[in-house]
């Protein structure tokens, strides 16, 4: 972490990482990782309540999408509000329909002995839904949260793969100037800029990449 994190005063969206909620001032949960574990109890366990609960995380995302972009900045301007959040009728029909989705899961764990196969997992997932819910509907209540951290790992992905591939950097001088250049490049991406002309103009200001 190197310091970033101590510094970082926003929200941390993460998959209750422990030594991660001492950083930040909020915490989300990463949902593409509950996304990936719950059609695995579907298809082994035949559990339906853990495809329900799957549709109900599609349908919030689908909702937080369509209700921003209903929303543009020209809209605004003629008098609507742009969205920033989920409003409260809205959200606690899809709480509602959550909260069923993990009562059925805590049934079906009651129904299972502790030896019985995927109790141990079933028993974290229901827990962890249980616990952490209002960081797994974060997003929803605060549309500038993320649905998942995917942005962050896909950023990273380019330091691994040079990791595995050179191993280490000659000197750390070398090792910062890599991580500039990658983050002013991903962020002109990002923003539909042309990379040579943002890095240029980046140097053109003084920028030390």
């Amino acid at each position: 972490m190197n310091g970033i994190l101590q510094l970082f005063c926003g929200t941390v969206i993460h998959d209750h990482d422990a030594k991660l909620y001492k950083y930040g001032s909020r915490h989300g949960t990463c949902n593409a990782h509950l996304l990936r574990d719950l059609p695995g109890m579907v298809q082994l366990w035949k559990l339906s309540w853990a495809e329900r609960m799957r549709s109900v995380l599609f349908e919030m995302k689908a909702y937080k999408d369509k209700d921003i972009s209903s929303s543009e900045p020209a809209v605004t301007l003629s008098g609507k509000p742009a969205a920033t959040c989920c409003d409260m009728e809205t959200y606690g029909k899809f709480s509602a329909c959550r909260d069923e989705c993990v009562q059925d899961g805590k049934h079906e764990l009651a129904q299972m002995q502790k030896v019985d196969f995927g109790y141990v997992e079933l028993r974290k997932m229901v827990a962890g839904l249980t616990s952490f819910k209002a960081n797994h509907m974060l997003f929803l209540a605060d549309y500038s949260v993320p649905f998942t951290n995917n942005l962050a790992e896909r950023d990273l992905r380019l330091c691994k793969l040079k990791e595995n591939i050179s191993k280490t950097f000659r000197s750390w001088n070398g090792a910062k100037r890599y991580a500039v250049v990658s983050s002013a490049i991903a962020t002109a991406l990002r923003s539909n800029l042309p990379v040579f002309t943002s890095l240029v103009s980046l140097l053109g200001r003084g920028a030390e990449l």
